[in-house]
């Protein structure tokens, strides 16, 4: 079979998901499991979410509508952009490959960064092979711009910029960020992929919709898997120039956004008080995880997220199957080229009190 598959699709690595509360619970025949792996809402989805997504099912023979006329619509209304500028996805993941795909030529390169959102290197390689990649390392945890401009050359087409980064939960500045996107041609993409903007309570944060109203190319992509608490609707949206969305548009797969789906997220958008509930139990769990890890002596990276990136005391892998067996699911980093941290996803005061309690057990 090996000789079927196309060299540049042989060198990716398959994304590999964090584990299911289930399997966990039968596997170690464990009566309680708590999931701080995959950066989801502990408080689960808006009630109006899930009663658009109730309502919507008697509809589910029919083909969803292709464009997301309505939900395009609401964002248009709540985002001050055109619907021409909005394009839907099945997740951000969905909208990274489309960017992929739609943008990248035969010889043309992408700038990420070591220690990111997995997909971008993976959506790059299913276009042009690891070799299309120009990889840069971070500083003190957080992206290092200047490295980026060292990095440009004629053939980079993209850059990719997690803002907060996923999975240091370190942001950049607006200052800083201004300053880089002033310095770059006019012929680069720049994706800007804000998926956990809503968690954002630092008045320093640079909305990435500024530089579209301003005219540079940029692409800003976000989700209704985090705050929203919609992570098993898979819905992502991107915002763009007209032209940008249309180059997208041709590489969108059809009815790439089920009915039910578009449903809540259009239920989800109209419950502001479950996104201000959400925020609020983050900040304050956020600020007490992080002082208790402390407290354990475990080394923490300050967060602006919903997770909290952690030096582990031992090989990552090694600590977190540890956990498991205990009833407390993270995620090892090695995959994120980060193999001495853990990344802890910000849960209920109960959760994370159980985190706590396993923590000082195996330490």
């Amino acid at each position: 079979m090996k000789e079927l598959i196309p060299f540049h699709i042989s060198q990716i690595e398959p994304y590999v998901p964090g584990l299911p509360i289930e399997e966990i619970k039968r596997k170690y025949g464990l009566k309680k499991v708590v999931k701080l792996a995959s950066n989801e809402n502990p408080l689960g989805p808006s009630r109006l979410a899930v009663e658009a997504i109730r309502k919507s099912l008697d509809s589910i023979n029919r083909y969803p509508i292709d464009d997301g006329y309505y939900l395009k619509k609401a964002l248009s209304e709540k985002l001050d952009f055109p619907m021409e500028q909005i394009i839907l996805g099945g997740g951000s993941t969905d909208l990274i490959k489309m960017i992929a795909r739609a943008f990248l030529d035969r010889d043309d390169k992408a700038i990420i960064s070591e220690t990111s959102f997995l997909m971008y290197r993976l959506a790059i390689c299913e276009v042009n092979g690891k070799e299309a990649i120009i990889k840069v390392p971070l500083k003190n945890y957080t992206y290092d711009l200047e490295s980026f401009l060292n990095s440009l050359t004629p053939e980079v087409k993209l850059i990719f910029i997690a803002n907060p980064n996923n999975p240091t939960g370190t942001m950049i500045r607006k200052k800083e960020l201004d300053e880089f996107i002033s310095k770059i041609p006019d012929n680069i993409i720049i994706v800007l992929d804000e998926a956990y903007k809503e968690y954002i309570t630092d008045p320093d944060f640079p909305d990435g919709t500024n530089y579209i109203k301003k005219g540079k190319k940029v692409i800003v992509l976000r989700t209704f898997s985090k705050i929203y608490g919609l992570a098993g609707l898979r819905v992502g949206y991107g915002i763009s120039s007209e032209e940008i969305i249309d180059g997208l548009k041709r590489t969108k797969t059809p009815f790439n956004l089920p009915r039910v789906s578009h449903d809540g997220a259009l239920g989800a958008l109209e419950d502001e008080e479950h996104v201000k509930k959400s925020l609020k139990l983050n900040t304050q769990q956020r600020e007490f995880l992080s002082k208790e890890l402390k407290k354990l002596g475990l080394e923490v990276i300050p967060s602006v997220t919903n997770f909290i990136m952690v030096k582990s005391p031992k090989p990552a892998k090694e600590f977190a199957f540890e956990l498991m067996k205990k009833g407390v699911i993270v995620r090892p980093l090695d995959a994120f080229e980060a193999p001495e941290h853990i990344r802890i996803t910000v849960g209920t005061e109960e959760d994370n009190l159980f985190l706590l309690e396993k923590l000082k057990e195996i330490l």
